[in-house]
């Protein structure tokens, strides 16, 4: 009847929204670096921050739950490694902290390790990289002031593990002389924020390692750092649970995170070639290449070029179409091939009308037509030569 078949049009559609919300999700988790799963990316949206333009999808978007995500990579590459405590370290106002991790696969830069440094109060994640461990203290006496300025806030306590660097007599006086008081963690337990954020980063590198080599069918070992970088710097434009979910970038600034600048890391992309001395006056402005995370060093973003084999800065990229690398479940997917049948039937068959042909529905009725009197022909053929 009509009423059943209005049911089912509505059940379709509704099957349509829901797989469309799932892409979206998925979408968002992929461009923010693995770093946001969906209670955050939710969160997200209520707040305003992420902008939905298709309200329906939005509103279903709230309704998935924690499982229904749906990321391979992050399925595959996840690493469930436990904190040495689970006991909060004592925070004090104003006190920073601060951890290494390594060692991974040398970097097209040479750096094995990955030192984090955050900031109270959710007012920032800051990360460089080194060859060796020995060197945190000299990248701390290097960096210090600019992270203070950026997160506005002067380091007075540092909490630090008790490796070998960071107890170092030469290390310790130079915090005696800045006036900055070191406090060591108790044996085997954690350094605090710095070892937490470690760990979501270091989760959402691998993801990203991982969904290269879905992408390119290679591995990208030796550009883990950039992958790291990226996490950190995702995860500032994100949910912040210290802020009650302002972002620490919102702390920071005091505008909107650009989630829109976003893109799914080792993407292929288009960058915007604006050095008039690498190139003839009429030759093309784009360069292809693929997408590595924002500028350490300025604005814009970094792009490997895989046939130069060379890293370089970009004011502006364009993203090319990731359609190809979404997930949909089998059952979505038979939705969405259903669809896209239908879609692609209504039009081929503008098309003929509009090149005065016949639409294909028409066509294969005429095709039946005449094949069944192509058979009763020779039927009456066959008699005829038996008489």
């Amino acid at each position: 009847s009509r009423q059943q078949e209005k049911e089912l049009e509505m059940e379709q559609e509704a099957a349509m929204v829901r797989v469309k919300a799932k892409e979206k999700m998925l979408e968002v988790h992929q461009r923010v670096g693995h770093v946001a799963k969906v209670g955050a990316i939710q969160a997200m949206a209520r707040r305003g921050t992420l902008v939905v333009t298709n309200k329906r999808v939005q509103k279903e978007m709230m309704k998935l739950g924690a499982r229904e995500l749906g990321c391979g990579p992050c399925d595959v590459a996840t690493i469930n490694k436990q904190h040495p405590s689970n006991s909060k370290s004592a925070l004090r106002k104003g006190q920073w902290t601060m951890d290494g991790t390594g060692k991974y696969w040398p970097s097209i830069h040479g750096n094995r390790y990955a030192l984090v440094v955050v900031a109270p109060e959710g007012r920032g994640l800051f990360v460089e990289f080194t060859k060796k461990k020995k060197q945190f203290p000299g990248v701390f006496r290097r960096k210090r002031r600019v992270w203070q300025q950026k997160a506005g806030v002067q380091i007075k306590y540092l909490r630090l593990d008790r490796a070998g660097e960071h107890v170092a007599k030469r290390f310790r006086k130079f915090l005696d002389r800045k006036g900055i008081v070191a406090s060591f963690t108790a044996t085997n337990s954690s350094a605090g924020p710095a070892e937490a954020y470690i760990h979501i980063c270091q989760d959402a590198m691998v993801s990203m390692l991982e969904h290269y080599h879905e992408m390119h069918g290679k591995r990208a070992n030796d550009k883990w750092e950039y992958a790291f970088r990226y996490a950190c710097d995702t995860k500032s434009m994100t949910w912040c649970t210290t802020n009650d979910g302002e972002s620490m970038y919102e702390k920071q600034t005091g505008r909107a995170p650009p989630l829109d600048k976003c893109h799914v890391w080792g993407a292929n992309v288009t960058a915007h070639q604006n050095d008039k001395t690498q190139r003839l006056k009429g030759a093309n402005r784009g360069r292809k290449g693929e997408f590595m995370g924002f500028a350490s060093d300025g604005d814009g973003y970094t792009v490997w070029d895989p046939v130069k084999r060379t890293m370089f800065n970009a004011k502006f990229v364009l993203a090319a179409d990731l359609a190809k690398h979404k997930q949909v479940g089998p059952e979505e997917a038979e939705v969405v091939d259903a669809a896209t049948e239908e879609t692609n039937e209504e039009q081929e068959n503008e098309s003929r009308v509009e090149n005065r042909e016949q639409p294909l529905g028409e066509v294969e009725e005429v095709q039946e037509e005449e094949k069944v009197e192509i058979e009763a022909g020779t039927e009456r053929t066959g008699a005829l030569g038996g008489q």
